[in-house]
């Protein structure tokens, strides 16, 4: 576990604005991730964040997604479930609604939390059980039930969740919704192809690699990578 101590941050500015961050760890490819390669964004459909807009930050990490929504003009609400991350979190945002826990399917109080064990990636905490990770401890859970309160955007980064959520039909109601599906966690195209359904019953445009059609049209292969899907325009059931 990484402890938080100033004498460790590196304190740098983005578009004027004091960011710490960890050095040596994955905190600086999340800055690059967000900041440089526009992870989170894509031009060519128009998705982006917009002044006014009322933003829920789903594993917001050291708050580099929430420090864009900011500069942006945009609110923010963040929930990240790492106390390590969460107090950087907030001393990097402080005008942000920030919340120290992970957002589940589950219906509970407190979910396990579980690290790598490379103490240089801080970015892939999750709460299902990976082979080779350790066992952290329990952190408090918001049932994403809970979370309904009509957003103008979502951001869904939450290291294997999403599909629970997914699956469950609890994706927080939005117009814009951006998420990293893990296929880290569940290699199965079937299953995908399943999500994929569901998200597009709920958005209008679902934009994501054409490389995963042609491998469900084939039904062979298997991706490597996780990937980000856009989806555009809520459906009005």
């Amino acid at each position: 576990m990484i402890r938080v101590s100033s004498k460790k941050l590196v304190v740098t500015k983005i578009q004027g604005v004091n960011f710490r961050y960890r050095p040596d760890t994955t905190d600086s490819h999340t800055i690059r991730e967000v900041f440089k390669d526009k992870s989170y964004r894509k031009v060519k459909v128009g998705f982006d964040v917009l002044p006014g807009e009322r933003w829920l930050d789903l594993g917001a990490n050291i708050g580099v997604f929430a420090l864009y929504c900011h500069l942006a003009g945009a609110r923010v609400t963040c929930y990240e479930p790492d106390e390590d991350n969460y107090t950087l979190l907030q001393r990097n945002c402080p005008w942000a609604d920030c919340h120290m826990a992970a957002v589940t399917e589950h219906n509970c109080h407190e979910v396990d939390l579980y690290h790598n064990g490379d103490p240089s990636n801080t970015a892939r905490h999750t709460v299902m059980r990976v082979r080779g990770y350790k066992h952290s401890r329990l952190v408090p859970n918001v049932w994403a039930g809970l979370l309904q309160g009509g957003w103008d955007g979502v951001k869904m980064d939450i290291e294997g969740s999403e599909l629970g959520i997914i699956d469950a039909d609890l994706i927080p109601p939005c117009n814009k919704l951006v998420l990293e599906y893990h296929h880290s966690r569940d290699k199965s195209l079937a299953n995908f192809a399943r999500r994929l359904s569901r998200l597009r019953d709920q958005f209008h445009t679902v934009c994501y690699r054409a490389e995963l059609d042609r491998m469900m049209q084939d039904g062979v292969g298997c991706p490597m990578l996780d990937r980000m899907m856009f989806c555009i325009g809520r459906r009005v059931t």
